[in-house]
């Protein structure tokens, strides 16, 4: 991503451009206002709504990468669609962990929108500390008018407060965005049960863009969790995702010896989980890469707790190298200094395809994640591609297994 692009490169309109200008400090887009902003407003006039996962630490320009596009969709949708926006109503929801932060958005977000359109838009801000039912009358009094709240700029704990308490049932029935900023705090566990009821509250299929500061390991099931809930698809967006992604095109019969070839040629890589899927390949894999001098063990639904357990704890102890493991087994599996990932087989959901590769790969540490590309599962994988990623991964060919 070129660094000489300007905020007008981005596909900005005329009034948010006048609303960076009114920012002196903002002579030019970060790189993550790079990566997010054309993304985001790509949506306009089309039937597709994105929803994207971003890597986006603290201080990288992520408030403006999301209000933007924010704050010009939903302009332009009350000029390409008149009625879309007087029916009432929260438009969007924009939940994060602290009352700091809340306000500090809030600030930031209200002063783009006045400079964009004055008095065009309602934005309220909600955060503990401050009178709950002053906060109750508004809401209540601007479903009672009619009038559209644009953004509401929230901490969890105060929204589910104010939800439960007004008297307008419908309030999010037009909602056209979710933003979950600083994700990562959002999903731990101070927050992991408030954020579970503002999911309960939303319908389904609204446009999510989650914010955090890595594409951490740790939050991937939450992350699809999220997904499945609101079943929308998600794609990761980031400047320096800590996942190498590879794809190798080859023959279906020569999975396992290429196998064999990468993990005697990465010999770094002390832990490698394998993805199958079914019991049959978990045994069978694993079976022949012991005979190879492989130290490898299985991890399927089958099999008796107490043999997954000792499998699993050898794993973590590195007396293991290799685990091979269909996804229902694998769920939960905690694993720390994951060294790589391979996709033997492609998961039967795109969903569990990032729930995978996230297992390696963290804050600090660089992962792998590879995945074996036959012709019978080409589609599926240019399915998932374009569901989750930015660009397809490009193809490679392993040397000694050419394909035609």
């Amino acid at each position: 991503m070129a660094d000489s692009l300007t905020f007008r490169d981005l596909g900005l309109s005329t009034a948010a451009l006048r609303a960076v200008k009114s920012h002196p400090d903002w002579t030019a887009p970060t790189l993550v206002q790079q990566l997010v902003i054309p993304k985001l407003l790509e949506d306009i006039g089309s039937p597709r709504k994105r929803s994207i996962w971003c890597e986006a630490p603290t201080g990288s320009g992520k408030t403006a990468a999301y209000g933007l596009p924010l704050l010009q969709n939903t302009q332009t949708a009350c000029f390409r669609e008149p009625n879309a926006l007087i029916q009432g109503g929260i438009s969007s929801i924009i939940i994060l962990p602290t009352r700091e932060l809340a306000v500090q958005v809030g600030v930031v977000l209200s002063e783009l929108a006045q400079n964009m359109s004055r008095g065009g838009f309602n934005i309220m801000v909600l955060y503990g500390g401050t009178p709950l039912q002053s906060q109750v009358d508004r809401m209540d009094e601007y479903a009672r008018s009619g009038e559209t709240i644009h953004a509401v700029v929230a901490t969890p704990g105060r929204f589910l407060d104010v939800m439960a308490r007004v008297e307008h049932p419908t309030l999010l029935d037009n909602l056209r965005y979710l933003v979950l900023d600083e994700a990562d705090k959002l999903m731990g566990n101070g927050f992991a049960k408030e954020l579970d009821g503002v999911l309960n509250l939303l319908p389904r299929k609204v446009p999510t863009w989650l914010f955090s500061a890595t594409f951490s390991k740790s939050m991937v099931p939450q992350v699809a969790d999220v997904m499945k809930r609101l079943e929308i698809e998600m794609e990761l967006v980031g400047p320096a995702s800590t996942i190498d992604l590879r794809t190798i095109r080859l023959h279906q019969r020569d999975r396992t010896q290429v196998l064999r070839s990468l993990l005697e040629a990465n010999k770094e890589w002390d832990r490698v989980l394998v993805f199958v899927a079914t019991r049959y390949a978990c045994e069978h894999v694993s079976r022949k890469l012991r005979r190879l001098g492989i130290p490898s063990s299985d991890l399927h639904g089958k099999q008796d707790q107490d043999i997954r357990s000792q499998q699993l704890e050898s794993f973590r102890r590195g007396h293991t190298r290799v685990l091979l493991a269909t996804d229902l087994a694998s769920r939960g599996l905690d694993v720390t200094a994951l060294s790589a990932v391979v996709n033997y087989d492609l998961p039967r959901s795109s969903a569990d395809f990032i729930h995978r590769v996230g297992r390696t790969g963290r804050a600090g540490c660089k992962g792998v994640a590879v995945t074996f590309l036959t012709a019978d599962s080409e589609a599926h994988l240019n399915l998932i591609e374009s569901r989750h990623l930015a660009e397809p991964v490009a193809r490679e060919i392993y040397p000694g297994f050419e394909v035609d």
